[in-house]
């Protein structure tokens, strides 16, 4: 109940923050000084600073904490984490809306995002293309990286990533008395919780009840 620790970092509203799985930093996001930065939470001081040409909403690292994708404007900015002042390894180019939520699976070869538009994008970061488009907004991976939840004002769903097809797209009453908010995936994939103003609920993905 006490805080733990404290960033110094109060010149300007914070988009959003991300910590590395290693442990090791924390990420934030600046979006009105178009700036992410990077703190080091063993010595709590700032380590890295990147500058870039449109405001910045959001960042997410790979599971092992090599890579950090960065949303500016309307672009995906991967960086590496070994060296901070290199340039972007590569730019995830593509819809003209503004990416707002970005989640890598576990591989880290794919990287899914959320765009102003209201559609979510499912990218390669290999070939550095979409590969599928949908309509909704993506939240998590299952720890598998097979599924992936989706959700809109009164919709909930799960992307089957290997079929590139919606296996599950659920829109029975509880899921619209929730409005959904938020969807996460529990115990390697087999409950999804689903919260939302009025509460949650805890689906069994495999009866898809």
């Amino acid at each position: 109940g006490e805080i733990s620790q404290q960033i110094a970092d109060d010149d300007a509203a914070g988009g959003q923050v991300a910590f590395s799985p290693n442990g090791k930093w924390l990420a934030i996001s600046h979006p009105q000084l178009q700036t992410v930065r990077i703190w080091d939470l063993i010595s709590n001081q700032q380590i890295a600073e990147r500058q870039f040409s449109e405001d910045t909403f959001c960042c997410a690292w790979t599971n092992d904490s090599q890579r950090l994708a960065v949303g500016s404007g309307y672009d995906i900015l991967l960086l590496e984490t070994d060296n901070w002042s290199a340039e972007p390894l590569s730019i995830l180019s593509g819809p003209n809306e503004i990416i707002a939520n970005l989640y890598f699976d576990p591989s880290g070869r794919w990287l899914a995002t959320y765009g102003y538009d209201g559609k979510s994008r499912l990218w390669d970061c290999e070939s550095r293309s979409v590969v599928l488009v949908l309509d909704g907004h993506v939240q998590y991976f299952g720890p598998s990286g097979d599924r992936i939840a989706f959700r809109s004002y009164d919709q909930l769903g799960l992307w089957e990533v290997k079929l590139d097809d919606i296996v599950w797209h659920q829109t029975d009453s509880r899921a619209r008395k929730l409005e959904v908010d938020i969807a996460t995936f529990l115990n390697h994939d087999r409950w999804l919780a689903v919260a939302g103003p009025q509460g949650c609920d805890i689906w069994e993905v495999e009866h898809r009840r």
